[in-house]
């Protein structure tokens, strides 16, 4: 992404954490925070934000919605309920403070904003 990304150029990227493997073969890692900016760092970028997605009540809907998905027609109804009521109770106030207190530990995935930093200047934007 350094290479292809003009100097001030922003990466988002979201990336999974706790989840099923997908894409098999090719499934090789599960990225942290810490992992995202170090590579961010190294690499030539500025971090402006990295923020966890989903916690406890979302992590144990995905696996087990993800895995009946599998039995037809009746596991995509069933999916579709148990994440239906997943999104009632995390868009609840309570709900919304127990995802957000457990993403810290439990997050489902991790959002990262950078904008890649001129190499000359460190700043991001490109002028000198």
């Amino acid at each position: 992404m350094g290479r292809l990304l003009k100097p001030g150029g922003k990466v988002l990227l979201n990336v999974p954490f706790f989840y099923y493997l997908h894409e098999e073969p090719y499934d090789f890692f599960r990225y942290t925070k810490y992992a995202l900016r170090r590579f961010a760092e190294t690499t030539g970028f500025e971090i402006i934000l990295i923020k966890e997605v989903g916690g406890a009540p979302e992590v144990p809907v995905d696996i087990v919605s993800k895995s009946i998905l599998r039995l037809g027609p009746v596991g995509e109804w069933t999916a579709l309920a148990l994440q239906g009521a997943c999104l009632s109770l995390v868009t609840s106030p309570l709900g919304t403070r127990i995802s957000e207190k457990t993403a810290r530990q439990f997050p489902l995935g991790y959002f990262m904003i950078a904008p890649r930093l001129d190499r000359f200047t460190k700043t991001a934007g490109g002028s000198r």
